[in-house]
């Protein structure tokens, strides 16, 4: 373990802490390649949480953006696009966010000796690799691409830095089939298609007892681009009211004051409930007694969508049976009559058939769950981390064979 090449993350979404509710698969793809690499991430300060530590393992370095700690609000919690549209104030902190992880990454690179970077999303982390190539050669970089960095911030001068930054990377990494056909045309015709990965012990370790009644369960974001509005308004149909069903909504974002709001004024009342965000164990209990997983994904207004939802990993692994939409890699995980169901995005109507064929029919439902579950696992993280594995040794020996060694800013 002790010679393994020492490979730097860059993130703006990583937990602050341990056990905490943001997204953790930046996280759980460094753990699983610990086995190969010595991995560090560098991501962004966030109150509550440590400059320096060592999370599950794994070396956490954090920069400053802001004069004090209290404000750094920017990328948690949260994600970046929708604590701006939300807070506007938040702009202020752009330059600072950029210039912060800008000084972090060449101090960091010149401090230290990196066979390799694995940069998540093209920007903001991608622009701020591809500045930095500017002022010394660095390390080769593997840039992976999520969905909102591919489908958002498209005008034409977005679009030339797009395909500026793309330039600049060795080798490009997209988690969906979608997001390779959105980069295609900025010069990206080739990536790799790479999707994350999900923990089957946390998810797949306990039995599944779901309750008399039936247990719809939602888990993400409260944002425009996760649909959840669809659902809270299937949930006043007669056919599921008459079944008893209940929805429990496992997290929080911008919208969870309108959504709260109109499951009131429908009457729902006690027939859905606001959970708040949970860590993975607390999740994965709320999966096992659950009678189906429910991701009615939308297009947002500025064309924000999923790439491919770890979440529905999470609930495939739980051998939970799933409704979501025909939106960017929800296709690769779910088909309809095999996996799951994969409706139309938005098409309310489609949406409360699937959820009362899978209440009314749960044999059915147990057959389409168990071979979600088989797709799990072909996903699992250690699957997953051996493919982004051979990726970043590929770039590191053809850099070798160039340079006769790894260059350092």
């Amino acid at each position: 373990m002790a010679d393994r090449p020492r490979l730097l993350v860059l993130t703006s979404t990583l937990p602050r802490w341990e056990g905490d509710t943001e997204p953790r698969f930046v996280l759980d793809l460094a753990r699983a390649m610990a086995d190969r690499f010595e991995p560090v991430i560098l991501a962004p300060m966030a109150q509550g949480a440590a400059a320096r530590e060592t999370l599950e393992g794994v070396r956490i370095e954090r920069y400053r953006y802001a004069p004090a700690r209290r404000i750094e609000k920017l990328a948690a919690p949260g994600a970046i696009m929708p604590n701006l549209r939300t807070n506007p104030w938040l702009v202020l902190l752009v330059p600072g966010f950029f210039l912060g992880q800008l000084i972090a990454l060449v101090l960091l690179l010149r401090r230290e000796r990196f066979a390799a970077i694995h940069c998540h999303w093209l920007i903001p982390q991608g622009l701020v690799v591809a500045i930095a190539s500017l002022f010394a050669p660095a390390p080769p970089a593997l840039l992976t691409c999520h969905g909102a960095d591919a489908f958002t911030l498209d005008s034409a001068p977005m679009r030339a830095l797009k395909r500026w930054i793309l330039k600049r990377f060795a080798t490009v990494t997209v988690v969906s089939k979608e997001i390779a056909q959105s980069i295609a045309p900025l010069g990206c015709a080739e990536p790799v298609h790479l999707p994350m990965g999900v923990d089957l012990t946390c998810f797949g370790g306990g039995e599944r007892c779901p309750g008399p009644a039936p247990v719809i369960l939602y888990a993400g974001r409260l944002a425009e681009k996760k649909g959840v509005h669809h659902l809270i308004e299937a949930m006043a149909d007669e056919r599921l009211r008459n079944r008893g069903a209940r929805l429990r909504i496992v997290g929080t974002g911008p919208l969870q004051a309108d959504l709260e709001r109109l499951s009131q004024r429908l009457g729902l009342g006690a027939a859905v409930e606001f959970l708040g965000p949970r860590p993975h164990a607390a999740l994965a209990s709320e999966m096992q007694s659950a009678t189906l997983f429910c991701a009615p994904f939308v297009i947002a207004a500025d064309g924000d969508r999923e790439g491919t939802p770890t979440v529905l990993l999470e609930a495939a692994a739980a051998s939970l049976p799933i409704v979501t939409s025909n939106i960017g890699g929800c296709g690769e995980i779910i088909e309809t009559g095999r996996t799951g169901w994969l409706l139309p995005p938005g098409n309310r109507a489609a949406l409360i058939d699937a959820i009362v064929e899978a209440i009314d029919d749960p044999l059915y439902a147990a057959v389409i769950a168990a071979a979600a579950r088989r797709e799990a696992e072909c996903r699992s993280w250690p699957r997953i981390a051996a493919g982004y594995g051979d990726a970043l040794f590929k770039i590191i020996q053809v850099s070798q064979k160039e340079n006769g060694n790894v260059i350092r800013i």
